[in-house]
């Protein structure tokens, strides 16, 4: 039963993080102009989460997730997310 419920808090803690992860990146090419004004219209309808402000709370979770699940992939998932201080922000990086 105990593990039954480890599983079940596990999805849905992934599933928060993947909704989160998308509303962050919608928020984010909303910040970067990367969308065209019929888009920008409706991404500011959403109840977007602040990039600048939810971004390190997100990665800083989601890295705990990857180093329990894909351990192997922990360095690649630092690489690509919690990269040094960058000269400019594109949707990449």
């Amino acid at each position: 039963m105990a593990t039954e419920s480890n599983v079940k808090k596990f999805k849905d803690e992934l599933k928060s993080l993947m909704n989160k992860g998308e509303l962050l990146r919608f928020g984010l090419a909303l910040d970067l102009e990367m969308v065209g004004e019929d888009i920008k219209e409706k991404l500011r309808a959403m109840d977007l989460p602040s990039s600048r402000d939810e971004y390190e709370r997100w990665c800083s979770v989601s890295m705990q997730v990857v180093k329990q699940v894909l351990p192997d992939r922990l360095a690649a998932f630092v690489k690509q997310y919690k990269g040094d201080k960058r000269k400019e922000t594109t949707f990449l990086t």
